[in-house]
This record gives C-alpha cells, sequence and structure tokens, in this order.
C-alpha cells in the first residue's frame, strides 16, 4: 500500500491506467494490483470508518450522486482516501 498511497510514479501511471482503460499498462501492472489486493483483504477492517476525498465536481454531478443515494456506486478507479477531512 505504502507504495501506492505515498507520491510516487506507480500511483500516477495506475490512476492514468484506470482511467484511460489502458489494458496493456494494466497488464504490466498486474503485479502491484495484486500486492495491493492481498494487502487489503489481510488489512480489512471488521467496522465502517468515515474516510475523506477531496475531488472537485460540478454541480450536475453532485445532483446526479444526490439522486442516487442509497443506490449502488461503481468506480472505474482507485480512490485513494485520508482519514483527515482538511
Amino acid at each position: 500500500m505504502a507504495i501506492y498511497n505515498q507520491n510516487s510514479c506507480f500511483y500516477g501511471l495506475l490512476y492514468k491506467a484506470l482511467r484511460q482503460e489502458n489494458i496493456d499498462l494494466l497488464f504490466y501492472s498486474r503485479f502491484f494490483i495484486y500486492d495491493i489486493k492481498q494487502e487489503l483483504e489481510q488489512n480489512k477492517c471488521s467496522s465502517s470508518k468515515r474516510v475523506y476525498r477531496g475531488q472537485r465536481i460540478s454541480l450536475e454531478k453532485i445532483n446526479m450522486l444526490k439522486n442516487l443515494r442509497g443506490q449502488f456506486i461503481s468506480f472505474k478507479l482507485f480512490l485513494s482516501p485520508s482519514l483527515d477531512l482538511h
């Protein structure tokens, strides 16, 4: 997780590959992705935690998300949340 969490070049490459759906780059990153998956499974919490993610989005998208409250929402990229609100 540390290699993904820190502001490393891997974070940028993985984010770009996911955002652009670059299958070749995702394939070459598969070992890192597998390691992240393994670490997430080993360190999963049994209880919920509130986390934050700062991002600018349009008012239209905010309204769309409000209308989806209680629905399933899927992202095509990893979110990197923080425990810190600011």
